[in-house]
């Protein structure tokens, strides 16, 4: 009978740039849910409520941010490991920078189409109340609120690092 012999060093690296790839790809998709989720809770949460689904999405986000800075550093570290974790790695920052610089191209003119449509809505209904009230007064645009472009452009780097990270994996040539 013979015996498995114990897994090389290099292999246990290999192994854990893959793990690490797999990890900060659930937590890209993971995390802006959980951002959704707060958006969901937090707005109509008083005081007085119980603390479990407020506490629960925050921990959850903690988690997330942190199995991300994992993923990320552990990928950084065993990415010499060999020619296929070294060719990931190339393959998961050219599609990181390729996303940076398009969502510095293109960010600014998402957010400008999705305020131009709150103004609208927001148009809308003031003249379904001017209809009802003509003594309303004249139409106030909704403020600005936080740019977009900036919040997302991690997430969106991110995204793209790990997309075409498993992407080339599941390629599986060099």
């Amino acid at each position: 009978m013979t015996e498995i012999s114990p897994s090389s060093n290099r292999q246990r690296k290999v192994d854990g740039f893959l793990r690490a790839v797999n990890i900060g790809t659930a937590m890209v998709v993971a995390f802006p849910l959980t951002a959704l989720a707060m958006e969901q809770v937090f707005p109509d949460f008083e005081e007085g409520d119980p603390l479990l689904w407020p506490a629960t999405i925050l921990l959850f986000g903690l988690f997330c941010i942190l199995a991300e800075t994992y993923a990320v550093i552990a990928c950084f570290k065993k990415r010499k490991t060999d020619e296929f974790t070294l060719s990931i790695w190339h393959t998961g920052t050219s599609w990181a920078f390729f996303a940076a610089i398009v969502w510095l191209l293109v960010g600014h003119y998402v957010e400008t189409i999705i305020a131009a449509v709150e103004v609208s809505n927001a148009y809308q209904a003031y003249e379904a109340a001017l209809k009802v009230n003509p003594d309303i007064g004249e139409f106030v645009p909704p403020e600005e609120e936080d740019r977009i472009s900036g919040f997302f452009s991690v997430h969106v780097i991110l995204f793209a690092f790990f997309l075409g990270s498993q992407f080339k994996r599941l390629r599986g040539d060099l």
